[in-house]
């Protein structure tokens, strides 16, 4: 595999690496921007804690189906009134696209941030 240098488009500044992510079957990945988790009411940003609720309660929903979920909560706890923009990308994985192979795996590309303290 060749290194990469250089920042993500749409990243900060900072150190990345990249590296390969597995995904056994009844995973996913949930992508998400800012708008999402600054979502605000009157006393409160919608948060990380309230995502992670939602996906806990709803691990058999189909991808448009979690996106769709996530996004009328976080309608409602803001009264409707959303200031940022949000994108959700939900990424499950199916045995059924690549086959009835139990012990298959996806594999793709995953740029990790390296934070110094």
């Amino acid at each position: 595999m060749s290194t990469k240098t250089g920042t993500p488009f749409g990243y900060m500044k900072g150190k990345y690496e990249e590296t390969k992510l597995r995904l056994n079957e009844h995973t996913g990945i949930l992508l998400y921007t800012d708008g999402l988790l600054e979502a605000r009411n009157d006393r409160d940003f919608f948060g990380e804690q309230r995502v992670w609720d939602i996906l806990e309660d709803n691990l058999n929903m189909g991808s448009q189906d979690m996106v769709n979920m996530i996004l009328s909560e976080v309608n409602e706890f803001a009264d409707g009134s959303v200031d940022d923009d949000i994108a959700l990308v939900v990424i499950r994985f199916i045995t059924e696209i690549i086959g009835h192979d139990r012990n298959a795996l996806l594999e793709f590309p995953l740029v990790r941030e390296h934070i110094e303290t």
